[in-house]
């Protein structure tokens, strides 16, 4: 975490938004006539965290977990604001002390947009003269009345993969909503498919709605009651911590399924969150 609060604020008509510039996090959306949609955890982790350019433990051996942009201070090179559409643009350009981690040039942007939706863009770009490849993330936190009783809607004919049992494979088909309580699974969205699902929240009464490109998969993730002993837990937890946030993540995960940046060419993912106050359960 930065030693020094970097903290910027977007206000509009349409909410609010926080982003830190170091590690480019969104830290907070609260959209107008709504509550906080995303999750502050007690060591001050969370938010809309970014992964790049690798996921978990893709990286070089010996690196720490989930990329280097998150322990980065960005530049911020845009902000426009007006009253229902703001913008601010954000930047990361490798450096000798990138090199030491990753040997490539790249600039790596990051666009977050305040309107009737809340959108985030990461866009990274081959500046130097030889290929790389990338693994990704776009690692949100979301907020919940209690993770056991969230489910994620429009995974139905998702091929998935279980992280607790890895040995089964990605082959299978999910039928229906998911479960957060069911644990860690990666699902991989079908081809032709719209990008296009939702975090269905009983406790507080409200649904996000998600909608994405330039991603393969997300993967849905709640700690559990184990999260203490987790080696998938970059985050310190308080006891019962886990029930208050579910992460739904997407992106491009795991090196089978890199893609390479040639020199020259750029590559976006985007995330779009939009906030519904529901009547109940059976929303």
């Amino acid at each position: 975490m930065s030693l020094i609060a970097s903290i910027l604020t977007l206000t509009n008509l349409c909410g609010s938004v926080s982003v830190d510039t170091f590690g480019g996090r969104v830290t907070s959306y609260v959209p107008a006539g709504g509550e906080e949609v995303l999750a502050t955890l007690r060591d001050g982790s969370g938010g809309i965290a970014l992964c790049w350019p690798w996921f978990a433990n893709d990286g070089p051996e010996g690196c720490r977990r989930h990329g280097l942009a998150r322990y980065r201070e960005f530049a911020v090179v845009g902000r426009t604001e007006t009253s229902r559409l703001s913008e601010l643009v954000l930047r990361l350009v490798s450096d000798d002390d990138t090199r030491r981690v990753f040997p490539h040039d790249f600039a790596l942007t990051v666009t977050v947009r305040l309107g009737e939706t809340l959108t985030v863009e990461l866009c990274g770009e081959n500046t130097g003269a030889t290929p790389f490849r990338v693994t990704e993330m776009l690692h949100p936190y979301f907020r919940v009345g209690s993770a056991r009783e969230c489910r994620v809607r429009g995974l139905d004919g998702c091929r998935y993969r279980d992280n607790v049992h890895p040995e089964l494979g990605d082959g299978r088909t999910w039928a229906g909503d998911y479960a957060v309580a069911e644990g860690s699974k990666v699902f991989a969205f079908a081809d032709g498919r719209a990008h296009r699902w939702d975090l269905v929240d009983p406790v507080l009464s409200r649904v996000l709605t998600f909608s994405s490109s330039g991603d393969l998969k997300t993967v849905v993730w709640s700690p559990g009651e184990a999260s203490g002993k987790g080696r998938n837990v970059t985050s310190k937890l308080a006891p019962g911590e886990w029930r208050t946030f579910v992460c739904v993540e997407n992106g491009t995960c795991y090196g089978d399924q890199s893609y390479e940046l040639k020199p020259g060419e750029r590559h976006i993912l985007e995330r779009s969150i939009e906030f519904k106050v529901t009547g109940g359960s059976n929303e």
